[in-house]
């Protein structure tokens, strides 16, 4: 097992900002380190490691990682699984903690350890950690420190609210949640999620409602429209095919849904996305 210290990886900087793409099943190498990291994922699916314990992340879900933690990743069912990593000292964790308790109302000591985010709040993340990793090369108009505070005060917002409700929630009905992440499972719908849940269609519907605020149909939307987000921001098959792969057969009721979610078209988000996330195509 590799420790890595805080001079080797954040240097001067004080953070390191990446993006991770994992192309083999193989897992990665086991280590810990002396510094806080956050990582969010952007596509596809990985196991992660983290004290003998491992958990299936999938996309727009976000990690925090703390000193001496030790942890490795492994590539799910999929052809790549591609996430953004944010490293940084253990004082920027302090100061953006007090941040955040003193003006954001913070209470909880111990945060959750994962927590999936909805599409927007995903993306909006993913760019501004895009935004550091871009920095360490060219300098831009916003400082780092700046932009590491307010990524890390909105962590702490979005994993003290996933421990509220971690704290109330089943765990058959959040093993059911997360195994709808998977492809093979939210193609099937609403038959499948009664598998996984092993309840009855009812009280799936029931518990849902009560914790997540959702119905299962419009949970499992919700997945099939992230779904469609990221092949929109990120290759260059027709909207047709996207919305077939990702399970939609109906185009009428494709368009209204996704845009009730995003408040554009697919095809306009297509343009907007693809000049922020892939600027040279």
């Amino acid at each position: 097992m590799v420790k890595l210290t805080a001079e080797e990886i954040l240097s001067a900087r004080g953070y390191h900002a990446a993006e991770t793409v994992l192309l083999s099943s193989a897992e990665t190498l086991r280590h810990t380190h002396e510094f806080y990291e956050i990582f969010i994922m952007k596509e596809g699916e990985v196991y992660h490691c983290c004290n003998q314990r491992e958990e299936l992340l999938t996309q727009d879900m976000l990690c925090l990682i703390k000193p001496e933690d030790v942890h490795s990743f492994r590539k799910g069912k999929c052809k790549s699984a591609h996430f953004m990593n944010l490293a940084f000292s253990i004082e920027a964790y302090e100061k953006s903690k007090k941040i955040w308790q003193e003006f954001y109302g913070g209470q909880s000591e111990h945060l959750a350890e994962y927590v999936r985010l909805p599409a927007s709040l995903g993306q909006s993340l993913i760019l501004k950690m895009m935004y550091l990793m871009k920095n360490m090369v060219h300098e831009g108009d916003i400082p780092p420190e700046g932009m590491i505070q307010e990524i890390l005060t909105e962590t702490f917002i979005y994993l003290e609210h996933q421990k509220t409700s971690r704290e109330v929630i089943p765990s058959w009905l959040e093993k059911a949640c997360q195994g709808m992440g998977l492809k093979e499972n939210y193609l099937e719908g609403m038959e499948r999620f009664v598998e996984l849940s092993g309840k009855s269609q009812e009280h799936l519907t029931r518990m849902m409602k009560k914790y997540y605020g959702k119905t299962p149909s419009a949970y499992i939307n919700a997945i099939r429209l992230e779904q469609t987000a990221a092949l929109l921001r990120t290759t260059d098959e027709s909207i047709l095919n996207i919305m077939l792969e990702c399970g939609y057969n109906n185009v009428s009721y494709f368009n209204q849904r996704f845009k009730e979610e995003y408040g554009v078209s697919p095809t306009r988000y297509r343009q907007a996305n693809r000049l922020v996330v892939n600027p040279d195509l």
